[in-house]
């Protein structure tokens, strides 16, 4: 199998911005294998949260999971943009809110670290300023949901948030990052 690095079109097919490739990894045991991945470009997830505590979301519909759920605002680092700048820009499109603040919120996280390359860049936000929303095509149908702690807690466990980088966030906020 021929190997593809970044920004190639890999043995298995290109999709978009993504595309599977062919990796030979060593194991810890030594052994060496192949494994197919799915390269992705790094993201960044941001936690915007309002003076009262309360938590921003957004409810969209993602393909996957085949229904909507609740998330995070989140997306793509573009060409030219650190984490940060991806972050507050994320905020800003999804949920019309701008940030006055922001920091990480610990490092990376993977979601799916045995597939996919993508790392997501964690954010917290806070001095949130209302404005004017700008969604993506594909985020359009998408709506802004403010919640409680207990009401994201009665959410994540009923499944309506399952995202895992979303619940990494919260839960990464409660210990105190």
């Amino acid at each position: 199998m021929k190997e593809a690095g970044r920004g190639g079109a890999g043995p298995y097919g290109k999709f978009g911005k993504s595309f599977v490739s062919g990796r030979t990894v060593r194991l810890p045991s030594g052994k060496t294998i192949r494994k197919r991945v799915l390269e992705r470009p790094d993201f960044a997830k941001i936690m915007p949260v309002l003076l009262d505590g309360r938590i921003v979301m957004i409810r969209e519909f993602r393909a996957a999971a085949g229904r909507n759920i609740l998330t995070f605002p989140g997306g793509k680092i573009e060409p030219g943009e650190n984490p940060a700048q991806a972050a507050r820009r994320e905020l800003e499109e999804e949920t019309g809110f701008s940030a006055g603040s922001i920091r990480p919120l610990g490092p990376p996280i993977f979601n799916a670290p045995a597939l996919i390359t993508a790392r997501g860049h964690p954010f917290l936000a806070w001095n949130l300023k209302p404005g004017r929303r700008s969604p993506d095509m594909d985020e359009a149908g998408s709506k802004v949901v403010i919640l409680s702690e207990a009401e994201f807690v009665r959410k994540a466990r009923g499944g309506e948030i399952c995202d895992s980088s979303t619940l990494v966030l919260f839960f990464r906020r409660k210990d105190g990052y």
